[in-house]
């Protein structure tokens, strides 16, 4: 019988009090979850360049790249087409919504 892979989530925030307030969220998950952080773009690209990850979720303001450009550079490589990405975020401006 094959052994179940790890769901691997990617929590992206520029916001250190987020990242820390969805890892106390996460304590404790079940075995077979594993969550990852990142602070910006950069930093969530490269982390999906060494570990498979199966679900994003982001915030859309951060400095430089938004959670928008992630998004999109998430659905321009071929293991990224059909990856679920979900976008947070506190801004209620209505020209967020795509």
């Amino acid at each position: 019988m094959a052994e179940q892979k790890d769901v691997e989530l990617l929590f992206v925030d520029d916001e250190p009090k987020v990242l820390i307030g969805f890892k106390r969220l996460l304590y404790g998950l079940p075995d077979g979850w594993k969550s990852h952080f990142a602070a910006s773009v950069d930093e969530a690209l490269g982390g999906m360049a060494r570990i498979e990850i199966d679900v994003v979720i982001s915030d859309i303001s951060m400095p430089g790249k938004s959670g928008f450009d992630l998004l999109q550079e998430i659905r321009q490589t071929a293991s990224g087409e059909d990856s679920p990405v979900l976008i947070l975020t506190g801004n209620s401006e209505s020209s967020l919504k795509r």
